[in-house]
């Protein structure tokens, strides 16, 4: 699968999820979704390989301090399937998911995890290094997990 098929098929699950709203990519490359009340970005990399990735900012304005990275270390040899990063005063929680592999199941399957790791650990986070909490409206994961098995909230 070439990179402008994986963007074009990623579209289409995007419009699934949105009834029909059609996404439009930021200048990184980054489409903007609202799933089940909470913001992710979606983008697709490599050429070869596609890959699609699935991030939320859960702490912003936040400076990389030494503690701060450590902890982000600890945090990502706890987690499966993400990642936990700092990069541009943020830091975000991310999934990847090869292109040719993601069909609409698998896209909610990585949003929740997502929202699951970014809701458990975003607001220590922010708690003790500082920032401010971007994600779910600082929603819990117990105000979120009510909604499992009902799409809500879904649009650009």
């Amino acid at each position: 699968m070439r990179t402008d098929q994986a963007s074009a098929y990623v579209e289409s699950i995007l419009r699934r999820f949105t009834g029909g709203h059609t996404p439009v990519a930021d200048h990184d490359g980054d489409y903007r979704v609202w799933f089940r009340n909470c913001l992710y970005f979606v983008r697709v990399i490599g050429h070869e390989t596609p890959v699609v990735q699935v991030f939320s900012v859960a702490v912003a304005d936040v400076d990389a301090t030494p503690e701060l990275l450590a902890e982000l270390n600890i945090v990502n040899a706890e987690i499966q399937y993400a990642r936990v990063f700092h990069v541009g005063q943020q830091v975000l929680i991310e999934t990847d998911v090869l292109a040719e592999a993601l069909d609409p199941a698998g896209f909610e399957n990585a949003c929740n995890h997502v929202m699951s790791v970014t809701l458990e650990m975003a607001p220590s986070l922010a708690a003790r290094f500082g920032g401010r909490l971007t994600f779910a409206n600082r929603l819990t994961l117990a105000q979120t997990s009510a909604h499992d098995n009902v799409r809500t909230g879904q649009h650009l």
